[in-house]
């Protein structure tokens, strides 16, 4: 007899990605992505593999859970009170359904089987792909509370509140049911959101998407991460395959495009859609976002970004995207978390800039920083990502500590100082030493820049205090402020020897903080040859993404080098530095073309 197995043709998704019902891309020769990310042994074969009813069949999983609450209220949906439950039926009793008290109820008997014989305590839950409970009564609410899926409003939320309206509708009153149910019913009083405005107008063509995409993976996500690159290509193929009409996904293929492009833009459909793009408030909306928000501060609508950064930031929040949850993959844990991170990274660097609040209130400071194993590419260095994140608390804790007090003391500086160069100590060689490869340049420099920033930031007070203090302690800070920033203008010389800086708009505001400090420092000390170099070299980095602050710097340094070699009756410096106080209130934060 021929083995009936002979013949049938293997399936095309491994084994661990069948069991996770996950879409597998395995290349003939070697494992699939998910299992080399997770060291899985990947291989395919062509056993059946029995899934829990609820991968299976969720609709089931629902009745039987509603069958619980509707006659048994008062049962909590913990697993160890199933366990306890089940384990204290009663005999089966077909006469009587209302439960004595104390026991539990008698209608869970319906599942006991045929010899009356109490079942053994199940241990499902132990497993893996076994939906874990919370602690706390989840009688009357979602499913997906009951699975702790990924929703950050809980039992007691308003979105339980309504599940248990409807339900009670749906029982009690068909005629109001029917009503409910009609999908043509709009209670909205404004204008209907669209879901889909012409999404395939304004494209790019799909070659000119893939390489910007390349582009924006190597020199915007490298820095922040955003998304995955297998995530990005999947979007792409979706969208100009017409497999995905959701409007986030359409305006980040647009936005990725525009990002690293100078080209007739193409986020005018991305733009119009910024209240759909709210109004999903999706994982993918929230992406969107942060790439709307860049796009913003590229075109130099800085106020404009902040807003839409802080958007970004609620949804996130409501998504629960700051919390870890129980049943939940690994990968997509990392993901989410570098995502969540990401925003704040960007939150504290754009409050800082602007001189805004935080969009953030949740507490970061003792927060573990994310890892980077699972998302790490070619163009990120290895520890980069917790790096980044740390840098970004230290942001927050200088702010906090310094800027939100009537004056800045040397207490509240002295242990940032300390605690920042310790830890910068630590860091691995390849991203502290100046032999960067070229693959890590970008990311290694980025990095290196924010450190200089923050050490300038945290002791320039005492460079204008110095004026007119003269103490050791105020010497000892200012020499700290004027050591960066001749690092942080180094290391951005650098960058442009390597042709890092060009069509770049992530370090305009390393740039423009850089010089205010050397024009301080050129009015302090006039005489200084050394500073009047820097002043040439900075004039050059200026130029490399003219805009009116940009010009109007450049303008500083000749009016004060003019006033320098060239002084008038009331003493050197005068002019310009009447000047330069002008670009001390100048209108920064204004949308500047």
């Amino acid at each position: 007899m021929s083995d009936p197995a002979k013949g049938r043709r293997l399936p095309s998704s491994c084994v661990n990605c069948r069991r996770r019902k996950i879409k597998c891309e395995k290349p003939p020769s070697r494992s699939c992505r998910r299992c080399e990310r997770l060291g899985l042994d990947c291989a395919v074969t062509d056993e059946a593999l029995a899934r829990p009813h609820y991968h299976t069949s969720k609709e089931r999983f629902e009745l039987m859970a509603a069958i619980i609450r509707h006659f048994s209220p008062a049962t909590s949906m913990n697993v160890e009170d199933l366990r306890d439950l089940v384990a204290h039926l009663p005999d089966r009793n077909p006469s009587s359904w209302s439960p004595p008290a104390p026991e539990p109820s008698p209608l869970l008997s319906v599942v006991q089987p045929a010899d009356n014989t109490a079942p053994e305590p199940t241990h499902a839950a132990d497993d893996d792909t076994s939906p874990s409970v919370s602690d706390g009564d989840l009688s009357g609410a979602f499913i997906s509370d009951a699975t702790c899926q990924l929703r950050f409003d809980g039992a007691a939320s308003y979105s339980a509140l309504r599940s248990k309206v409807s339900s009670f509708i749906t029982d009690r009153f068909p005629q109001l049911a029917v009503l409910q149910q009609d999908p043509t019913l709009d209670l909205g009083d404004d204008w209907p959101i669209p879901t889909s405005l012409g999404l395939s107008v304004g494209l790019p063509p799909r070659n000119v998407c893939e390489r910007s995409s390349a582009t924006f993976l190597s020199q915007i996500n490298s820095l922040t991460y955003i998304v995955s690159p297998e995530k990005l290509f999947d979007f792409i193929d979706s969208v100009y395959t017409g497999r995905n009409q959701n409007p986030s996904v359409h305006a980040m293929v647009s936005l990725v495009v525009d990002l690293v492009n100078d080209s007739p833009p193409h986020t005018m459909v991305a733009q119009v859609q910024m209240e759909t793009l709210i109004e999903e408030g999706s994982v993918e909306s929230v992406q969107a976002l942060i790439l709307m928000a860049l796009y913003r501060w590229k075109k130099s609508q800085r106020h404009s970004s902040w807003v839409v950064l802080g958007s970004a930031v609620r949804i996130a929040q409501s998504l629960g995207m700051h919390v870890r949850t129980e049943n939940e993959s690994l990968l997509w844990a990392e993901q989410k978390s570098r995502i969540w991170w990401s925003l704040y990274e960007l939150d504290q660097w754009y409050s800082c800039s602007l001189g805004r609040p935080s969009a953030i209130a949740v507490d970061m400071s003792n927060a573990p920083p994310p890892s980077d194993y699972l998302t790490a590419t070619t163009t990120t260095p290895p520890m980069y990502t917790p790096a980044s994140a740390r840098l970004a608390q230290f942001l927050d804790r200088a702010m906090k500590c310094i800027y939100l007090k009537q004056r800045c003391e040397g207490q509240d500086v002295g242990p940032l100082l300390r605690d920042l160069n310790t830890w910068w100590e630590t860091l691995p060689d390849h991203l502290t030493n100046n032999a960067v490869p070229d693959s890590f340049a970008n990311a290694a420099f980025y990095l290196r820049l924010r450190y200089h920033y923050i050490l300038v930031l945290i002791t320039r007070p005492f460079l204008f205090d110095a004026t007119f203090v003269t103490h050791g302690t105020t010497n000892r800070y200012v020499e700290i402020c004027e050591d960066h920033n001749n690092a942080a203008i180094d290391t951005l010389l650098e960058m442009q020897l390597r042709n890092l800086l060009a069509g770049s708009f992530w370090f305009d505001s390393h740039i423009l903080t850089s010089s205010l400090i050397l024009l301080m420092r050129i009015m302090m000390n006039p005489s200084s040859p050394e500073l009047h170099r820097r002043a040439r070299s900075m004039q050059g980095l200026l130029g490399i993404n003219p805009g009116k602050i940009q010009s109007h710097a450049s303008q500083c340094f000749d009016k004060v080098l003019e006033d320098i070699n060239c002084p008038d009756d009331d003493g050197p410096g005068q002019s310009g530095l009447h000047l330069s106080l002008d670009w001390f209130t100048y209108p920064i934060t204004d949308r500047v073309s």
